[in-house]
């Protein structure tokens, strides 16, 4: 095709090409070795061309090497759209959303506005509602929360606030009517650096706080590195363990008597619930944003810069594989079939064009990469069913897209002209039809946010 336009990228290092009259194109790129990895830096190239659906292609270039890459395109055919049924202005962004299985029970909690508390008075709220935008319940929350936690089942959500000044942190169990079912106390036993002992109560800050699979038991975890498991309806602690650096993630295994959490101190632990005893820990270089227990893989995906997507074997703890993402992972998601692993970040550019990429879960091999709406990033995301389609999120809008090929099936821009959005929520039902995403509308405040419903229509 003639005079159409390709962008060609390896993260910071961005290239713009247009076919000439014969549909060819060139250019010069500079190579350069993942020693890491042993492999080569891979190169995205993208086309966007109008009445044909976009493709991203991964060529891997060598010193003094010259690749041939010819790229098919197909008409945009597909019939699918989207329908955007309802907002509802939640104040404070969207940071985090989770949901049951059936999305009938969906909640979203804000953070990260970094302004004083005091400015945000009135304007934090755990929003709950269904899949279709029916609000269940509201609360005011004493300050931001990173994270939120609904049971599978749907019957319970959980809560934590952080400790700020005089306010006290405490994390809370909901019912889906909004009935608070339980609350933990003010202080929690903390762990004595003297005597190694659990001999004092205090106020503690907490950032996560999750229910078993069978609702029966509470982890909850502080930023200095408490965690408690909680037989909550008994309201007795099961087991208590001290580990290093704010703890953000918590995951159950299937049975409940393992929980696997992250620390800021930069390790992932294995810990056994009736005894709080650490049965492993792995490095993974600072704390994580978000993880996944898949049947025997333990995957990670951390915070800071130059840094790292981590798949481990969750009996031992043990490296499975890494890929060095070199820049912070948003998200993270495991395809139904259990084959494949997407990861992505907000960052938009990195040292390599896999911000937003599906690997091969077993070794790491790269499979795809994708572009939402023109750009490399993706915050979430969520598969269908038969783990054929994949379903996108970034700042500005999401799309969907053909796993084996990366051919776009929809792509939707939902905001125009803002700036960095840290609303990382999405869910979708496993036929894709129904989308729950937060985003941000509003140019000059990056943090302001709405929660947006869409139903899909069209096959």
């Amino acid at each position: 095709m003639k005079n159409m336009h390709l962008t060609i990228t390896s993260g910071y290092v961005e290239y713009d090409v247009t076919t000439n009259a014969k549909g060819y194109y060139s250019v010069k790129v500079m190579p350069y070795y993942n020693s890491t990895q042993k492999t080569w830096n891979a190169f995205a190239i993208t086309t966007n061309a109008k009445g044909y659906q976009n493709k991203t292609a991964v060529v891997y270039p060598k010193k003094n090497s010259t690749i041939k890459k010819t790229i098919k395109l197909k008409k945009q055919t597909s019939t699918i759209s989207y329908k955007k049924k309802k907002t509802i202005n939640i104040k404070i962004q969207a940071y985090d959303l989770d949901a049951s299985s059936d999305g009938s029970v969906i909640a979203t909690v804000p953070f990260h506005t970094m302004l004083p508390t005091a400015k945000t008075d009135g304007k934090r709220f755990l929003f709950v509602t269904n899949k279709k935008g029916k609000v269940l319940f509201q609360k005011a929350l004493p300050s931001e929360t990173p994270y939120v936690d609904v049971s599978n089942d749907g019957k319970y959500v959980t809560v934590t606030s952080a400790y700020v000044g005089e306010r006290k942190c405490n994390a809370i169990i909901y019912d889906k009517s909004g009935t608070e079912v339980y609350r933990t106390p003010d202080k929690m036993p903390v762990l004595n650096p003297y005597t190694l002992k659990y001999e004092k109560d205090d106020y503690v800050e907490s950032y996560c706080a999750v229910l078993s699979n069978n609702n029966n038991i509470l982890a909850y975890s502080s930023t200095d590195g408490g965690l408690w498991l909680i037989d909550w309806k008994n309201n007795k602690i099961l087991s208590q363990t001290d580990i290093k650096g704010q703890l953000r993630t918590i995951d159950f295994s299937k049975n409940d008597d393992l929980v696997y959490v992250t620390g800021g101190g930069g390790y992932a632990y294995c810990i056994r619930v009736s005894t709080g005893e650490i049965v492993w820990k792995s490095f993974i270089q600072t704390w994580a944003t978000q993880s996944i227990l898949y049947k025997n893989y333990y995957i990670v995906t951390t915070k800071n810069e130059n840094t790292t997507l981590y798949v481990l074997n969750a009996s031992t703890g043990k490296k499975i594989w890494d890929y060095p993402t070199t820049c912070r992972g948003s998200g993270i998601s495991v395809s139904p079939d259990g084959k494949k692993l997407w990861w992505g970040t907000d960052n938009g550019t990195t040292y390599t064009p896999l911000n937003n990429c599906i690997f091969k879960l077993s070794n790491g091999k790269l499979l795809q990469t994708f572009t939402v709406n023109g750009s490399y990033s993706g915050m979430q995301a969520a598969w269908s069913k038969d783990s054929k389609s994949i379903l996108i999120k970034n700042g500005t809008g999401f799309g969907v897209y053909n796993v084996k090929t990366g051919e776009a099936y929809y792509e939707k821009k939902v905001v125009k002209n803002v700036g960095d959005s840290l609303s990382f929520s999405l869910y979708a039902s496993s036929d894709l039809k129904y989308v729950v995403a937060g985003f941000n509308d509003n140019k000059n405040f990056r943090f302001w946010g709405k929660l947006y419903f869409f139903e899909r229509t069209g096959k």
